[in-house]
Order: C-alpha cells, then structure tokens, then sequence
C-alpha cells in the first residue's frame, strides 16, 4: 500500500501495539513541570503511543509530620515499581528538578534502568548546573548512576 503524499514509497503494514509511555512528574498547579506535562498529554504523541501518567505531585499538608511524607512518597514508589512490573511500559519519561525533587525522582531513574525500561531524563531548571556542582560525596556518585 502506498502511503499518501509520498510517491514511490510503500507504507508497512503492522498490528504492532503503540509504545506504552509512563510519565512522570507533577500534573497539578502552574509550574513549568506542570505545564509541560500537560502539553506532552495533549500533544500529538497521544495518537502514536500509550500515555500514563504517574502524577507525583504534593498531596499532603505542609504542616504535617515528616512521617506522612514518608509514607506518601512510599505509596508513590510502591505504585511506580507496580506500573513498571505489571502493567509493562516500553518509556518512562521522568521530570524532575534540582534539591529534594531530583533526589526522590533519582530513585525512580534507577529503578526503571533495573528493570530494563528506557528512561528519559527531562531535567526542568536554568540552574541545574549551580545544584549538581554543589553536591558532594554520596550524592555526587549518586548523580554518576543518572
């Protein structure tokens, strides 16, 4: 079959199933991550892949005790490595940005590379550069696994 608007070449048919693509990040409020987000979901991209978002954004008060945190981020861990396992994706596309957040979204990183999933690594910032050369010891290795 000929693919239209292109003479001379011949479109391949497939009943391959179209790339699953798990994103990550934060989908709620008016961030730049946020807002990326939502136009990766709106995009184009939609009708040529399976998108899922794992939307890590703050669910919990900002007084809250440190232990609810821990507990939310495990939940949200627990429900990544779930996704990856069970429900198989081909891509994960990870947003992340300096301080605590690259730290926590660095655990996801290696665990989909564990689990042998492709990884893109969208890092949002103009001064990520500042951040990675201000770490030192752990987490300066810990950067070398990204």
């Amino acid at each position: 079959m000929r693919a239209p608007g292109r003479p001379g070449r011949l479109r391949i048919m497939s009943h391959q199933r179209q790339p699953r693509i798990l994103i990550v990040g934060p989908a709620r409020g008016a961030g730049g991550m946020a807002t990326c987000i939502r136009l990766q979901l709106d995009s184009p991209l939609r009708d040529h892949a399976d998108l899922f978002l794992l939307d890590n954004s703050k669910r919990t008060r900002p007084d809250r005790p440190l232990w609810q945190g821990v507990v939310s981020q495990l939940r949200l861990l627990i429900r990544f490595v779930g996704l990856l396992l069970f429900q198989r994706q081909d891509i994960v596309h990870i947003h992340t940005c300096s301080g605590p957040t690259f730290s926590r979204n660095s655990i996801d990183f290696v665990l989909a590379k564990l689990l042998l999933t492709k990884v893109v690594w969208h890092i949002h910032g103009a001064r990520f550069d500042v951040f990675l050369s201000g770490l030192k010891g752990v987490g300066r290795w810990w950067c070398t696994l990204m």
